[in-house]
């Protein structure tokens, strides 16, 4: 398996709560070797209302290319998401942040 790291900006029970509950967290940091990646994880409830919302507001709904759905967004989740695509190669597809320092971020995995 490929050495990964994942990163999110809080990892409180607070924040745990927070998330479970918006159900979407945007502050998931991915580390491959040197590259990191930043996602999004929904579920697709709260797809279906950002979904709902753009259109009613826009005409239309584009989602962001890191987007992943999850069946639910607490941190267990995402890190078994975050690994199971990891091994599928997924992260090869996205474009990876260049010079984030991830010295200010909490390591999760």
């Amino acid at each position: 398996m490929t050495n990964v790291e994942i990163f999110f900006s809080e990892d409180s029970e607070q924040t745990e709560f927070d998330v479970i509950n918006k159900e979407w967290r945007g502050d998931v940091w991915v580390k491959i070797h040197q590259n990191v990646y930043r996602i999004s994880a929904f579920t697709t409830l709260r797809l279906q209302q950002e979904f709902n919302y753009g259109v009613e507001n826009n005409g239309f709904y584009c989602p962001d290319s890191n987007l992943i759905l999850v069946k639910n967004t607490s941190k267990k989740e995402i890190i078994s998401t975050v690994n199971w695509l990891t091994e599928q190669g997924y992260f090869s597809e996205l474009k990876c942040l260049d010079n984030l320092d991830t010295s200010t971020l909490v390591k999760v995995q």
